[in-house]
């Protein structure tokens, strides 16, 4: 009769262990990954087809996508083509030679991912990715927020071929707020967020203003190219009385 309790018993708590076995915690939500491809050397007039298909959520949440063009030639109104902007694939055309920087930003419905930003060099013929392109403008389309601002750093593969000796920089300044707003900017060469003050090299500090909601262009440079064969981060700081928040990075590679 011990004999068959025991074995009852045995049974029962093995029951029990496997009821009480491991159980899919959930736990806070992460955000998901953009992967805009790899950077691109085509001909004028040539379709380009953008893939975000090995972008992924962590947690295995369904992602929606979101391309921009984000800086580009002189003069240039590139596109995404109409009605695919917000599409996993989708196709860019420019007739102007020059670069730019396309961004994949995607959402989970609750977080955003970091953007991924490729880069695409429109040049006849294509040939070698290191020729040399008559480009010396930098223009940053996306307009740069300046009324709620994150400090962040330099998006991973984001970057900017310019001519050698000098480039300069289009910008587009936006305050999303109804508010007047008054800051004091700067640009910042061979930036990075490790950085301690006095080893970046400011370029020049400027007051901005804004008039509630407005956006405002403004012309800065030309600035000396990278003497060396190597990516130089340049970052737009907002200064603020607790330090500043970086308003927009972009990595510049001599083109030589």
């Amino acid at each position: 009769m011990k004999k068959i309790i025991f074995v009852v018993l045995t049974i029962s708590i093995s029951l029990l262990l496997i009821g009480a076995g491991p159980r899919s915690v959930s736990g806070p939500n992460r955000a998901p990954v953009a992967v805009a491809g790899m950077d691109k050397v085509v001909p004028r007039y040539a379709t380009v087809f953008l893939d975000g298909s090995k972008s992924y959520d962590p947690d295995g949440d369904k992602i929606t996508y979101e391309w921009q063009v984000i800086a580009a030639p002189q003069n240039t109104s590139p596109r995404i083509f109409a009605g695919q902007r917000t599409m996993k694939n989708c196709r860019f055309r420019s007739d102007i030679l020059g670069q730019y920087l396309v961004a994949l930003t995607v959402y989970d419905g609750k977080l955003a991912s970091q953007r991924d930003v490729m880069q695409i060099r429109v040049q006849d013929p294509p040939g070698d990715p290191n020729a040399t392109v008559n480009e010396q403008d930098v223009h940053i389309i996306a307009p740069v927020k300046i009324g709620k601002a994150n400090l962040r750093p330099a998006p991973e593969g984001s970057k900017f071929i310019v001519a050698p000796d000098k480039f300069n920089m289009f910008v587009k300044f936006m305050n999303p707020l109804h508010a007047y707003f008054k800051t004091n900017a700067s640009f910042i060469y061979d930036w990075t967020p490790i950085k301690a003050d006095g080893e970046n090299k400011k370029l020049f500090g400027f007051l901005l203003e804004i008039m509630g909601v407005q956006m405002i262009t403004r012309n800065f440079g030309p600035f000396d190219s990278p003497k060396k064969k190597e990516f130089k981060t340049l970052a737009i700081l907002r200064e603020h009385e607790k330090g500043y928040d970086v308003l927009y990075t972009v990595q510049i590679k001599p083109d030589r």
